[in-house]
């Protein structure tokens, strides 16, 4: 759950154009309603059947447009949402600017109205990922037709970031893939088995980052790190650099080295050689995995065979590679 972290002076920009569009949505939205309220009137003190009927229509076709107007301009509406939580304590902060930005009486109104809906979506999702404690900043998303509305979080939005307080300065530099910053942290006694709150331990960044190398996986592991220790959701280290395909290709052979089980399975059922059967430029990692004992004829959570995932892939030599190691149909 780590975003770019960067904001840049373009966004802030677009939080300032957004904000002057909503104050003029204020006026425009108070003269709609005072023409909707003048035509409710004029239905109730009009004469006649007819006259009645035209006032309500023109009412009902007032917001129609208003509802249609509303789709197309919002129709994929995001608004940011700085936060520090925990779980025993709530939110000790939550804004929809960084700290020391304000956008006036307005822009805190309809900030504090989409705060007020974050609150449960946010704390929603932490506790159900089993965390107690978060800060950063991202995007919840607002229904279309009802701006102000939060319909749930956008964490396909970018930039957001979400800092875990428990991950170690050991954790971030194996995730950076520097070599020489683990070596020191190591050498005044880091803990390289520690993990953060999706259980992620030292070696597991290392094993999922693109920066870092196979020397900052070998050296973690010299130094005592569990090559089969399982996050929250069952993955190992050797699933995850799996998942790089080829570019984890020398992390894959130091982890097999090391007597990381091939054959391993996920709570959503991923094995390491699951992970790699449909990439083109990972059967070098594929028969890795297999010269180590993965099971060529493993099968997924619904029951498909990792020979069934290459084929419709599309992927023949990697479908040829397990046939030969003994896969079946």
């Amino acid at each position: 759950m780590v975003g770019t972290g960067l904001v840049s002076p373009s966004f802030f920009l677009a939080i300032w154009v957004t904000s002057w569009t909503r104050y003029l949505e204020i006026p425009a939205l108070a003269v709609l309603a005072a023409g909707c309220l003048q035509l409710g009137v004029a239905a109730i003190r009009g004469k006649g059947r007819r006259r009645r009927w035209v006032a309500v229509g023109a009412l009902g076709g007032l917001l129609v447009a208003l509802l249609i107007a509303n789709v197309f301009v919002y129709r994929a509406r995001f608004y940011p949402v700085y936060f520090d939580w925990q779980a025993e304590t709530g939110f000790r902060m939550i804004s929809t600017v960084p700290a020391g930005r304000h956008l006036g009486f307005l822009g805190e109104v309809y900030g504090g109205l989409v705060t007020l809906q974050a609150r449960p979506w946010i704390a929603h999702d932490f506790r159900k990922a089993g965390w107690t404690k978060a800060r950063g900043h991202l995007f919840v998303r607002l229904l279309p037709a009802l701006p102000p509305v939060v319909s749930g979080l956008g964490y396909n939005v970018e930039p957001w970031e979400i800092i875990d307080p428990y991950a170690t300065p050991l954790m971030q530099a194996a995730e950076r893939g520097d070599l020489q910053a683990v070596k020191t942290l190591l050498a005044s006694g880091a803990d390289v088995n520690a993990h953060d709150q999706r259980g992620w331990p030292p070696l597991m960044h290392a094993s999922m980052s693109l920066e870092a190398n196979a020397e900052v996986v070998r050296t973690l592991i010299a130094a005592g790190a569990d090559v089969n220790a399982k996050d929250r959701v069952g993955r190992t280290a050797l699933i995850w650099a799996a998942g790089l395909a080829s570019d984890g290709r020398g992390k894959v052979g130091v982890l097999l080295a090391a007597h990381a089980d091939p054959n391993v399975k996920s709570t959503f059922g991923e094995t390491p050689l699951e992970r790699v059967v449909g990439d083109a430029g990972a059967l070098d990692v594929a028969a890795q995995l297999l010269a180590a004992g993965a099971d060529p004829n493993a099968r997924v959570l619904d029951g498909t065979t990792v020979l069934s995932l290459a084929q419709e892939a599309g992927r023949t030599e990697m479908a040829r590679l397990l046939r030969r190691a003994g896969a079946r149909q």
